[in-house]
């Protein structure tokens, strides 16, 4: 959609008196990245350059319906650019803001959309619905006004019209509109992006009160450029879309809100895959180590909240990856006792400090730890010189029982990489350790 294109909308549904700032939002956010050059208003820019406004009624109490923007902006030189911008009303500016960079409230494609839909029990927790006491009012605009400007309500149950729009250049882009001749209008050359959009407020009345909405809408960019030989140079661009429970449901993806969250510096990134790649055992002190690292500075005299919040999403973790209460009885502990050549289960956890283990990042490296002792004991057994009986007796060979191990492991591990909290744990640990 083109600036002229944008401007004429935006003039033609929220500046002819259909009341803007009374019963219709407008919602506005501008982007410059590098060089903009306009004839339409005259401009010239060489710079970073973000403008955003709303313009929106404000009810009882101080009550106003959501909007949200963001824009980010990272560089490792001139020429290779991260920007990242998301633009969201009603329900999806609710959802980006609240979940932020957390991970899905809900795993299934048919969950996601019974919450946004409002049909799990609880409601949809991000619902960005204002319910009023009293029935709000506009005043009619004054009569030597009145003929040319028409009565501002609230939509109820008629039919009124949404603009929403975005406009994005990346690279080079001139533009003429046949109103300069031969010169153009516009010349951009960088990053470009402008986001418009005027929604009508409606307004329910029931027995919880007057019930405002806005619909949800969202738009998102995140493009970078790495830099290097010509076959090396990357670009990289996606752009999100979307209006009503699609907005919603977007937003709810953890991939979609990353538009409007830090990107990592290279030291950290680095670091960050260093998790993946290090051997087994190296990775569990790591974890170890992030775990004591964010309970230190998470305490007195620091009180860092930041730390405090990833220390009680990482104790979910192991919830939501399924570590069993108590592991040492759903998963025996072996121990290869050469004397007696016998592969002994142990039904006593390594660390009796534990006790009864609770389901914490505790007990999952606790269990990861014991997975890791299992493969060594068994490979011990099977590497023995004498046959190796089974105490108590099994009739499970002992190759099957390290290949059932090793798998038990392997889902582990991925998990693990694959959580979104215990990443973002680990991010900020290499990030606190790094300064």
């Amino acid at each position: 959609m083109t600036r002229i294109s944008m401007l004429t909308c935006a003039l033609a549904l929220g500046l002819t008196g259909c009341g803007t700032g009374y019963n219709r939002v407008l919602f506005l956010a501008r982007s410059n990245v590098g060089l903009e050059a306009s004839t339409l208003p005259p401009t010239l820019e060489l710079d970073i350059n973000r403008l955003e406004g709303v313009v929106a009624p404000q009810f009882e109490n101080g009550k106003k319906m959501p909007v949200m923007a963001s824009f980010k902006y990272g560089s490792e030189s001139m020429f290779s650019p991260a920007v990242g911008s998301t633009f969201a009303t009603g329900d999806a500016a609710m959802t980006m803001a609240s979940l932020y960079n957390d991970e899905l409230p809900v795993s299934s494609w048919r969950d996601r959309v019974q919450l946004v839909k409002g049909k799990t029990p609880g409601g949809y927790p991000a619902d960005s619905t204002l319910v009023l006491e009293k029935e709000p009012t506009i005043d009619d605009p004054p009569w030597w006004r009145a003929w040319f400007t028409p009565r501002r309500t609230f939509q109820k149950t008629d039919v009124r019209p949404v603009f929403f729009g975005t406009d994005t250049s990346f690279g080079l882009k001139i533009a003429w509109s046949g109103m300069t001749n031969v010169i153009p209008d516009s010349v951009r050359l960088g990053f470009n992006r402008k986001e418009l959009a005027i929604v009508p407020i409606t307004m329910e009345e029931d027995d919880d009160g007057y019930k405002m909405r806005m619909a949800s809408l969202l738009a998102t960019i995140d493009n970078s450029v790495e830099v290097g030989s010509p076959r090396d140079t990357k670009v990289s661009y996606l752009q999100y879309f979307a209006t009503g429970d699609a907005a919603t449901l977007l937003a709810l993806q953890p991939s979609v809100r990353q538009a409007m969250l830090k990107r990592l510096d290279p030291e950290a990134a680095e670091a960050a895959q260093g998790l993946k790649s290090s051997p087994p055992r190296v990775r569990g002190f790591l974890l170890f180590s992030m775990k004591a690292t964010l309970q230190g500075v998470a305490g007195a005299p620091t009180l860092d909240r930041y730390a405090g919040a990833h220390l009680k999403a990482l104790d979910g973790v192991a919830l939501a990856i399924g570590v069993p209460d108590n592991y040492s009885k759903s998963n025996p502990r072996y121990t290869f006792t050469k004397a007696n050549v016998t592969l002994k289960i142990d039904p006593k956890p390594r660390d009796t400090r534990l006790g009864a283990l609770n389901v914490n990042f505790d007990a999952l490296l606790g269990y990861r730890t014991q997975l890791l002792e299992n493969d060594l004991e068994i490979a011990k057994a099977l590497s023995a010189t004498t046959p190796v009986t089974v105490d108590p007796t099994t009739t499970t060979p002992l190759k099957d029982l390290k290949k059932a191990n090793e798998t038990k492991l392997a889902d582990l591990e991925h998990a693990l990489s694959e959580n979104a909290a215990m990443q973002n744990a680990w991010t900020y640990y290499v990030e606190l350790i790094s300064n």
